[in-house]
């Protein structure tokens, strides 16, 4: 015990081993793996992104008339890039960056995300909903 005392001791006065975070940023390789960057201009609601996510850290929520809102959840991504690869417009809609991906002008995304998942598996539904309502409404001729 008093072995490891003195040497608790010892390393007040060592300089630290580890980079000085606080002050330096952090420097990451090309190859590091960041978050998800979404571009909406390319985006063709397909969802397979948000289908081939294995941690469900993507989700739309789609209203009546067909608009999706997209929505990405950080602290849930394990940036394994399934949703970029499973993307048919692969580096456009969707991209992995390199970037540091958690900062602290985030969103407090994921005490609100349990509620986003209830609210896009509804809202996938009514619009389902709403698009047989109106293909069983228009005259079949």
């Amino acid at each position: 015990m008093l072995k490891a005392f003195l040497e608790s001791f010892v390393n007040l006065f060592k300089r630290p081993a580890t980079a000085g975070f606080p002050f330096e940023e952090a420097e990451f390789s090309k190859e590091c793996r960041g978050g998800i960057h979404f571009n909406v201009e390319h985006c063709t609601r397909c969802l397979m992104c948000e289908k081939t996510c294995p941690t469900k850290a993507i989700l739309f929520i789609r209203s009546e008339s067909g608009e999706d809102t997209y929505h990405y959840n950080p602290y849930l991504c394990i940036f394994c890039g399934e949703c970029v690869r499973g993307c048919p417009k692969e580096n456009e809609a969707l991209l992995q960056t390199s970037a540091p991906v958690f900062s602290t002008s985030d969103q407090n995304v994921s005490k609100s995300w349990d509620a986003m998942e209830i609210e896009a598996e509804r809202s996938k539904r009514l619009y389902k909903k709403a698009k047989i309502k109106s293909a069983n409404a228009q005259p079949k001729g």
